[in-house]
């Protein structure tokens, strides 16, 4: 999960948590979270869905399983198949080849991409930042690149080209 979170910290006593979405208000108030801290809450990365709910326990250990499954869970569901095995490397996702004739796909930004034009590859739009959660709609034939979706925070969409190679890990 290194590079496909955000981690946030919530000090409960200033009621920060009020400012979270519902769902993970919800999550950290749940019996499955405990009544310890820290308590964990996985969530998609438009925090609409709890992917897990690590709660503190007393065997570091455990904690420590409990997150990789929820990474593996993740894994999964970005790839659109079922978990992969972790090795000795870690598990690894690629945008190309896999993705290739599977669409729509989410993918995870592993480092800064350049984004153009869909009406004109040649023209660079900016760059989507390393974290970012790109859907890849299509490939463009001509360009052969991804065309690609971002939803911006505040709801708004951004259609935009990027290169396969990009989004390879």
């Amino acid at each position: 999960m290194k590079q496909e979170s955000v981690v946030v910290l919530v000090e409960t006593k200033n009621n920060d948590w009020q400012g979270l979405p519902r769902v993970i208000q919800e999550s950290l108030s749940s019996g499955e979270a405990g009544q310890h801290i820290p308590k964990t809450v996985v969530a998609d990365p438009d925090l609409n869905k709890v992917i897990s709910i690590v709660p503190y326990l007393g065997n570091p250990q455990e904690r420590t399983k409990r997150l990789r499954e929820a990474e593996k869970q993740i894994r999964a569901e970005l790839a659109g198949a079922p978990p992969k095995q972790e090795t000795d490397s870690g598990t690894q996702s690629s945008a190309r080849g896999e993705a290739d004739g599977q669409f729509p796909r989410t993918v995870i930004c592993g480092q800064d991409v350049d984004a153009f034009n869909p009406s004109n590859p040649a023209q660079a739009l900016g760059k989507f930042l390393k974290g970012s959660s790109l859907t890849l709609e299509s490939k463009d034939a001509a360009s052969g690149m991804f065309v690609v979706l971002y939803k911006q925070p505040n709801g708004n969409e951004v259609r935009a080209l990027c290169r396969p190679r990009d989004l390879t890990p």
